[in-house]
């Protein structure tokens, strides 16, 4: 049994060789088409077109290629992980005390170039799923709002937001690939100096912020600078978070994660998702139950939803407890966060999503006939 409550041990241990930091990132990537397929299955089988309100071009029902993308994947990663064990098993050296690059390292960097191809060979069907993905991907990657594919633009770069450590993960293990430094151990999260890491993890922070600011460029509503000082109260919280190693910074960096993370669960619940529990709480008087008059999954789902988001909003504090205060130390600790992160965030597309389609519903955007969905303006009478 993991002992959390004292800091871990530099040397390189069994999870880290095993469940090495490449394979963690195979696994929370495939964790995602997972999710995605899902969200697509549950939000059809509640009546949400999501192709309409996204803008995918899915075949329908959209799931369906999704979740064979994902099996195809899954089942690649589980047999190449299992022929990885296998070649530490028979290794003929100790595998945990390598420092440099080994025959060992082939796997999970194979492992990872095999995934970014299979997902790649969207680019040559322009009307394929993954062709619209990657396209929408590279348009945000670069701080880019299409104003056509706009919710689907926001969603996929706040889900970028949930993959920054995984991301920034990928960052150093590149870095440690140019310096000829075996993937197969502890990652060394200094390799590129103190700052590297915060400031990979903060890009998807900041593609999000000059998003927030192409809407109010756009239509001049201060709910954008709003939302941009959101993502804003990430960086203190990034930057305090790297002094806070050599600087008595501490209580300023509680101040700026609590901050972050009130704001952040109060967005989702009162703005993205688009429920008034908070404000009916501040006003005394619960109206539809705290929720809203439309809905669309069971009420119960609500109401789970928003204890899960403000759990998982503030893991952070477990590094206040005596028994857990390490766990964000640990590798399996850190692994087991990403991955509760991603979760959480296949969570909030349910509603994100379900949030746009009541509101084209309500406003007329979009029309529920018996023959299907009719955008406004389609074939009108």
């Amino acid at each position: 049994m993991v002992d959390f409550s004292t800091a871990p041990e530099n040397n390189t241990d069994s999870f880290d060789v095993h469940i090495n930091v490449i394979l963690r990132i195979l696994v929370a990537l495939t964790l995602g088409i997972w999710g995605w397929a899902l969200n697509l299955q549950i939000m059809g089988m509640y009546g949400i077109d999501v192709e309409t309100i996204l803008g995918l071009k899915y075949a329908r029902p959209a799931f369906r290629p999704v979740y064979r993308l994902a099996l195809f994947v899954s089942i690649m990663l589980v047999f190449w992980i299992l022929l990885f064990w296998v070649s530490v098993a028979i290794a003929p050296f100790d595998v945990s005390k390598a420092t440099s690059l080994t025959v060992l390292d082939v796997f999970p960097w194979v492992g990872l170039f095999v995934f970014m191809t299979i997902i790649g060979v969207g680019w040559r069907t322009h009307d394929s799923g993954r062709f619209f993905f990657l396209k929408s991907l590279f348009r945000v990657s670069l701080g880019g709002l299409s104003q056509q594919h706009r919710v689907t633009d926001i969603i996929l770069s706040d889900a970028l937001t949930s993959y920054s450590r995984v991301v920034a993960d990928l960052a150093v293990c590149v870095l440690g690939l140019w310096y000829g430094i075996t993937s197969i151990k502890r990652p060394d999260r200094g390799i590129g100096g103190s700052w590297f890491v915060p400031c990979v993890t903060a890009v998807p922070y900041l593609i999000r912020l000059r998003q927030c600011l192409i809407d109010y460029s756009r239509d001049g509503r201060h709910f954008h600078l709003v939302n941009a000082l959101k993502y804003c109260s990430t960086l203190p919280v990034l930057v305090l978070g790297t002094l806070m190693k050599t600087h008595p910074v501490h209580n300023v960096w509680l101040v700026a994660a609590l901050i972050n993370s009130s704001f952040s669960f109060i967005w989702d619940i009162k703005c993205d998702w688009n429920l008034s529990i908070l404000q009916d709480l501040w006003d005394g008087e619960l109206n539809n139950g705290g929720l809203r008059k439309t809905l669309v999954y069971p009420k119960w789902w609500y109401y789970t939803a928003m204890v899960v988001d403000l759990v998982l909003r503030f893991t952070w504090t477990l590094k206040f407890t005596s028994s857990w205060s390490h766990v964000h130390d640990y590798e399996a600790g850190i692994f087991v966060f990403q991955l509760l992160e991603i979760s959480r965030r296949w969570m909030w597309i349910f509603f994100r999503v379900e949030n746009e389609w009541v509101k084209a519903v309500d406003s007329g955007d979009v029309r529920v006939l018996e023959g299907g969905i009719q955008m406004r303006g389609e074939h009108e009478d």
